[in-house]
């Protein structure tokens, strides 16, 4: 009898269940189609529309600022409707947008397709995360986020390689039926998730602290300095490797993201020990170090290392 319960806890604590698996692949395929998009997207503006770069860069940042307005929301619909519905909506709405890149005719319909595109990010990436939380052992709670984590870290090495590989050998018709392709493969691995079912909990009155943590602004405002130089980079990246005469601008991600695997485990341990402040200043000073570094590249020894560190 004490044998037979010993397994049924150890089966109730597994982490690899066929319901996790497959959130990991949705998770991967999803990011992997972003990061593809990423690589490819700056160029796929300036020589089919024939767009700058301030209008390529006001564009792109339009993604960021819809997905950062719809965040406060995200959270607040994650917990009210059923997640793996709101996931499965979401994803593809997030999926059936790429097409609208592919078939605009001018770049205000770009713009247009950033600005929902960014909003259904919002809403898909809050829904997989706690749906992905809820399937795990609370056990193994910790382990499961970094495995899950760790699938956007591989799908940004791989996903801006694939995009311009593609973009160096085929049309961009093509780039986008692969994304639409890799998109759709995480809708079907996400089907297959067995969502728990959520307990009822009575409804609490709408106010500000249920979208807002006051106490976070400060962290916020910090986070989104930091994300705005960010995102500059990673954005022209690539393009800024080509004008360089990089001889592949694709290991840039690569590299990215060898740096953010490697940072994880490193400030992991120091947050765990308590040293919460100690590791963001750290990360502060590297990556402004890495940006200043980067504006000095002028060959693949400066530019390689921007490694996200």
């Amino acid at each position: 009898m004490i044998r037979i319960l010993k397994i049924m806890n150890n089966k109730k604590d597994t982490l690899w269940t066929l319901s996790f698996i497959n959130a990991c692949i949705a998770n991967f395929m999803m990011s992997f189609s972003y990061y593809m998009l990423i690589a490819i997207l700056p160029f796929y503006l300036q020589e089919r529309f024939h767009a700058n770069k301030t209008i390529t860069g006001i564009i792109l940042s339009c993604y960021v600022i819809s997905a950062l307005a719809v965040r406060p929301f995200s959270g607040y619909m994650a917990d009210t409707f059923p997640r793996k519905k709101l996931y499965l909506l979401s994803f593809a709405c997030f999926v059936a947008l790429y097409l609208g890149y592919l078939l605009a005719a001018a770049l205000i319909i770009i713009a247009i397709v950033r600005i929902l595109h960014g909003i259904a990010w919002a809403v898909v990436t809050t829904s997989t995360s706690t749906l992905a939380i809820d399937i795990m052992p609370s056990a193994k709670r910790g382990e499961g986020i970094g495995w899950f984590g760790l699938t956007v870290n591989l799908s940004m090495a791989i996903g801006p390689i694939a995009g311009l590989f593609l973009y160096e050998h085929y049309a961009f018709e093509v780039i986008f039926y692969g994304i639409i392709l890799s998109g759709g493969l995480g809708i079907a691995a996400a089907v297959f998730i067995k969502a728990p079912k959520k307990a009822k909990t009575p409804h609490s009155p709408i106010s500000l602290d249920r979208f807002i943590m006051i106490n976070g602004i400060p962290v916020a405002i910090n986070l989104m300095f930091i994300a705005v130089s960010y995102g500059m980079v990673i954005s022209f990246a690539a393009m800024y490797g080509k004008e360089l005469n990089i001889s592949n601008t694709g290991m840039f991600f690569t590299f990215l993201a060898c740096g953010i695997g490697s940072s994880r485990i490193l400030s992991g341990r120091l947050i765990d020990r308590g040293w919460i402040h100690k590791a963001l200043f750290m990360g502060m000073i590297l990556l402004s170090g890495s940006f200043v570094l980067f504006t000095f590249a002028r060959n693949d020894l400066l530019y390689y290392p921007k490694n996200g560190s």
